[in-house]
C-alpha cells in the first residue's frame, strides 16, 4: 500500500505503536505492586530519558541513523519536532523539510510518513510501516467487532445498507388522519420487508404537542413500533404553533447518520429559536428531513376543517418557511397535502427508505417557469427509479433516450405510471433503458424535484483543507466550509469492486436550480474508491455535488447529493473537549474566527440532555482575521449513566443574519475511577496427565484442569474466546447460574447477558494431542487479558497486574485445595 501525497499515515502508525506497546506491556509480571519494582521502573525510565538514540545524518535520506543498541534491545523511540519541547542532545528528530530540530544533534530524522525523501528521511520504510499500521488497525477493528457484534460494529462505522424508519408526529386533536396515515404506511413497509435484507434495522418515534415533547421511542422490533404508533391519540390542541423543532432535534440526535426523518404536522413551529441548532444537526449527520403538512400555508385565520385547533392570533402566510428551508438544506421535501390525501402522499416514505437508495437528480426552484428542462442519466447499475415532485406543478413531460415522451395527464403510458395528489406527484419509470432522460416542467411557484433509484454505487464526501504541522495531509472541515480559500473535496465511492470497470472523472458543483457552477477534476488515490478534487474557490451561493463517471460500455454514471452546502466566513474551532464526570462541572472553550468584515455575532448553545448551564459571552464583536473565545459551562447530573453521550450544538450567526456556522460535539460521561486492569485466570491441578505417546495414542488420552476467571478491576468479565487449543471449556458462574460451553472457532462468547456472577469457574478438557490452550479475556470496560494453559504447568500464565505475589499464591493455594476437595466429592 503506497500513500499518496495527501494521505497522513501518522495516526495509523501511532495506533500501531500503541498496540505494540500495549501487547508488550501485558507481559509484565506480578512484581509490579512492590515498591522495589516501581523504584526500578523509575530508574529505568530516567536512564532511557537520557539515552542517546540517534547518530548524525547529513542527507535527505538517513540510513541506519538509529543506534544499534536501540534496535538490539527492541526499544521504541520517537522523533522531536521543531523546538516544542526542546530536543535533548543525541535524541532523534522527526526530520523532513519543515522540522527545524533536524539541524540539532543528532542531525537528520527518522519519520517514514511518506515516500518523499523531502518529508521523510526513512521514506524507504514507508511501505512496510504502512502495511504494519494497516494490519494493526485491522486487528483493533476485529477486536472491536468481536466485542460489540457485527451489527453494532457496522452501525458504528456507518457501513452497509442500513435503513431506519424515523417519525416525528404532532399528536394534537387535529392530527387523527395523519397519525392513521403514518401507522398504515409503517405497517405496509414492515409487512413488505419483514425478514428481508431491506427490513429497517431501527424504528424511531417522537410524538409532540404544546408543551410536551416525547418521550423518545427507539426499538429494533417492528411489532413494537406498530404498537407504539397505535397507542398515539390525537387529543388536545390549543394555539396553532407547536414544539415541532424540539421534537425534530430529539429525533436527529437519536437517529443514525444518513437517515430519513419524516415529520407529520399541521402547525407552524413555536420553538423557532432552535432553527439553527436543528440545521446544524441535519448537516452534521447528513440526514434528510421531509415534512408532510396538512395545512394550507396561505391560510391566515380560522380553523382547519373538521378539527378543534384554535387560532389565538392571525397567522403569517410564511409561517411554514422554516420547514421548507430545513427540508431544502437536507435534500428532503415539504409537501402540503390534505387530510383526505395524506395516506396516498405518504407513499413517498416507502420510496425514500429503501436500502441502497441513491439520488440521480435534485432540483429546487423557487420562481415560476413556463418550461424548464432537466437531464438525468440512467445506467445499468440503477433500478426502481422514482421521481418525486412537490409544490405548484402545472405540467410535466418526460422523455426517454430515444425521444419518446409521456405527459402529466397520461397516467399510465409506455414510460411511467404517474400519480398526482394535492401538492405532490409520483412518477414511477417502467423498465427504463440506459441513457439520457429529460424532464420538462411548468410550475407557477416553488417546486422540488428528486429523482431516486436503487444502486450499490454511491458516494459520500466531505470538505478538507491542507493540514498544518509536521505531517503532510488533509484536515477534514467540520461545519460549513470557509469561503475564499482553496478547499479539497474528498469522495469515498461505495459499491466498487476491485476489478470494477467503472471510473469517475469529475464532480460538478450545482446551484439550487440545477445549473452548473463549477467542474472539479477528480484524482484517484491509492486507497480504492477514494477520490480527491481541489476547488480553488467554493461558490458563494448554495450548491450541491454531482459525481460523474463511465462504465466499460460507455454508459454515463451519475450520482447526486441532495443536501445544499453553504460557505461561511465565520469558523468555529474546539481546541480540546472536556471529559464529563457524574456530579461534576466542566468547561468547554470554543474559538470563533472571522475572515470577513468586523461584525457582531450571536452565539447559541444547546444540548439534548440539559447539561449546558450557561455560556459567556452570548454576543461578541470579532474583527477581520481575528479570533475570540466563548466559554461554555456544563454540569453533569450525579446519576448520569457512565458511557452515555451528550450532543452539544454551538451555532454562531452574524447579527444581521448574513453568515452562519456551527459545531456539533459529542461528549461522553466517563467513570472517575476507570477500570484499567484486564481480567485474569488461575489454573488448578491438571487431572489425568497424558502418558507418553508410545504407551497410548494421544487422541485416546485426555487431560483436564479447573480454572478461575476474575476481573482485577471492578467492571466484571464480559467475554472470552478460545484462541488456541482443541479442547472444550465448560463455564459455570455463581451457584444456581446456568453454564455455557466454548470451543475454538466459536468466536467470542459474550457473557454480559448470561449473569454469570463476579467470578467464573471453568473446566477445560482436551485430548493429549493438544497440550496447551490460550484464551482471550475481556471485561466490560474493554480491557483484554490472556490466559495460557499448559498440561505440564500447575497454573495458568494469565497476566496479573496488581495483586501482590503473596496474595496471588494464596489465592491459587485456596483454589488448588478447592479442586482437590471437588475431586474427593465427585
Amino acid at each position: 500500500m503506497r500513500a499518496g501525497p495527501v494521505i497522513d499515515w501518522a495516526p495509523c502508525c501511532t495506533l500501531y505503536r500503541i498496540f505494540t506497546a500495549t501487547v508488550t506491556g501485558w507481559k509484565w509480571g506480578t512484581e509490579r505492586s512492590t515498591p522495589l519494582f516501581w523504584e526500578t521502573q523509575r530508574k529505568l525510565v530516567q536512564s532511557r530519558q537520557n539515552m542517546q538514540t540517534c547518530r548524525d545524518c547529513d542527507h535527505w535520506t538517513c540510513n541506519d541513523n538509529i543506534l544499534e543498541k536501540i534496535n538490539k534491545k527492541k526499544l521504541l523511540t520517537s522523533g522531536y519536532y521543531n523546538n516544542d519541547p526542546p530536543k535533548p542532545p543525541g535524541k532523534c528528530s522527526h526530520g523532513g523539510l519543515f522540522d527545524q530540530s533536524r539541524y540539532q544533534s543528532a542531525r537528520g530524522g527518522i519519520n517514514k510518513d511518506s515516500t518523499s525523501l523531502l518529508f521523510s528521511p526513512h521514506h524507504y520504510l514507508h511501505d512496510e510501516a504502512a502495511h504494519l499500521a494497516t494490519m494493526a488497525t485491522i486487528s483493533v477493528l476485529q477486536d472491536l467487532r468481536d466485542t460489540v457484534g457485527t451489527q453494532a460494529f457496522l452501525r458504528l462505522l456507518n457501513v452497509g445498507a442500513e435503513t431506519v424508519l424515523s417519525f416525528v408526529i404532532d399528536t394534537t386533536g387535529s392530527m387523527f388522519d395523519e397519525i392513521s396515515a403514518a401507522r398504515e404506511r409503517a405497517y405496509s413497509i414492515i409487512l413488505e420487508r419483514r425478514g428481508t435484507i431491506h427490513q429497517p434495522s431501527q424504528y424511531v418515534l417522537v410524538p409532540f404537542h404544546d408543551p410536551d415533547v416525547g418521550p423518545l421511542y427507539r426499538t429494533t422490533d417492528p411489532d413494537q413500533f406498530i404498537d407504539l404508533l397505535g397507542s398515539l391519540s390525537a387529543l388536545g390542541g390549543g394555539d396553532e404553533p407547536e414544539m415541532c423543532l424540539t421534537a425534530l432535534q430529539l429525533a436527529l440526535v437519536n437517529t443514525p447518520p444518513l437517515s430519513e426523518i419524516f415529520v407529520f404536522t399541521d402547525a407552524s413551529p413555536k420553538d423557532k429559536h432552535l432553527q439553527n441548532a436543528v440545521e446544524a444537526l441535519i448537516l452534521h449527520k447528513r440526514s434528510k428531513v421531509t415534512f408532510l403538512l396538512t395545512e394550507d400555508p396561505s391560510r391566515t385565520g380560522g380553523v382547519k376543517t373538521g378539527t378543534g385547533r384554535k387560532r389565538r392570533e392571525s397567522l403569517s402566510p410564511d409561517r411554514f418557511s422554516i420547514y421548507t428551508n430545513l427540508s431544502a438544506i437536507s435534500g428532503g421535501l415539504t409537501v402540503f397535502s390534505t387530510d383526505k390525501e395524506i395516506q396516498d402522499v405518504s407513499v413517498l416514505i416507502q420510496d425514500n427508505t429503501v436500502s441502497a437508495g441513491v439520488t440521480l437528480l435534485h432540483i429546487e426552484k423557487d420562481s415560476p417557469s413556463l418550461a424548464s428542462s432537466y437531464i438525468f442519466y440512467v445506467d445499468p447499475a440503477v433500478k426502481n427509479i422514482i421521481i418525486h415532485i412537490s409544490g405548484e406543478l402545472m405540467d410535466f413531460t418526460i422523455y426517454d433516450p430515444s425521444g419518446e415522451s409521456q405527459y402529466l395527464f397520461n397516467k399510465r403510458g409506455d414510460l411511467a405510471v404517474i400519480e398526482c395528489f394535492v401538492g405532490f406527484c409520483r412518477v414511477s419509470l417502467l423498465s427504463p433503458t440506459p441513457g439520457e432522460w429529460r424532464i420538462k416542467i411548468v410550475n407557477r411557484g416553488t417546486i422540488r424535484v428528486n429523482v431516486l433509484g436503487q444502486s450499490t454505487i454511491d458516494f459520500l464526501y466531505h470538505f478538507a483543507v491542507p493540514a498544518n504541522g509536521s505531517h503532510p495531509g488533509l484536515s477534514r472541515l467540520e461545519g460549513r466550509p470557509a469561503s475564499g480559500v482553496p478547499t479539497f473535496l474528498v469522495l469515498a465511492v461505495t459499491g466498487l469492486s476491485t476489478d470494477s470497470a467503472v471510473t469517475f472523472s469529475h464532480v460538478t458543483l450545482l446551484g439550487a436550480n440545477g445549473e452548473s457552477l463549477e467542474r472539479v477534476t477528480l484524482n484517484a488515490t491509492d486507497t480504492g474508491g477514494e477520490f480527491i478534487g481541489e476547488v480553488a474557490t467554493l461558490p458563494s451561493q448554495p450548491f450541491s455535488v454531482k459525481m460523474t463517471g463511465n462504465d466499460n460500455e460507455g454508459n454515463i454514471i451519475e450520482r447526486a447529493s441532495a443536501e445544499l452546502n453553504h460557505v461561511a466566513q465565520v469558523l468555529i474551532q474546539v481546541p480540546t473537549a472536556p471529559t464529563l464526570y457524574p456530579g461534576k462541572s466542566a468547561h468547554l472553550w470554543v474559538n470563533i474566527s472571522n475572515s470577513g468584515a468586523t461584525r457582531e455575532f450571536v452565539v447559541m448553545v444547546t444540548d439534548d440532555r440539559k447539561f449546558v448551564k450557561s455560556w459567556t459571552p452570548d454576543r461578541l464583536s470579532v474583527a477581520r482575521n481575528r479570533t475570540s473565545q466563548v466559554q461554555i459551562d456544563l454540569t453533569t447530573p450525579v446519576g448520569a449513566e457512565l458511557g452515555s453521550v451528550v450532543s452539544v450544538c454551538v451555532t454562531v450567526e452574524a447579527a444581521d443574519r448574513s453568515d452562519l456556522n456551527f459545531a456539533v460535539l459529542h461528549l461522553s460521561v466517563a467513570d472517575p475511577n476507570p477500570d484499567l486492569l484486564p481480567p485474569s485466570c488461575i489454573q488448578s491441578v491438571v487431572r489425568d496427565s497424558c502418558p507418553s505417546l508410545s504407551q497410548k495414542s494421544c487422541s485416546q488420552a485426555s487431560w483436564s484442569t479447573n480454572l478461575l476467571f476474575s476481573d482485577q478491576g471492578h467492571s466484571g468479565i464480559a467475554g472470552m474466546q478460545l484462541q488456541q487449543g482443541q479442547g472444550l471449556l465448560n463455564l459455570t458462574g455463581d451457584p444456581g447460574k446456568q453454564g455455557v460451553q466454548l470451543r475454538k472457532g466459536q468466536g467470542r462468547l459474550n457473557l454480559t447477558g448470561l449473569d454469570m456472577g463476579a467470578e467464573v469457574v471453568g473446566t477445560y478438557t482436551s485430548n493429549c494431542c493438544s497440550l496447551k490452550a490460550e484464551l482471550f479475556l475481556w471485561d466490560t470496560a474493554g480491557n483484554q487479558g490472556l490466559c495460557s494453559i499448559l498440561v505440564h504447568q500447575q497454573r495458568a500464565s494469565g497476566y496479573i497486574h496488581t495483586a501482590s505475589r503473596i496474595q496471588t499464591l494464596f489465592t491459587m493455594l485456596l483454589f488448588h485445595i478447592g479442586g482437590l476437595l471437588l475431586q474427593l466429592v465427585t
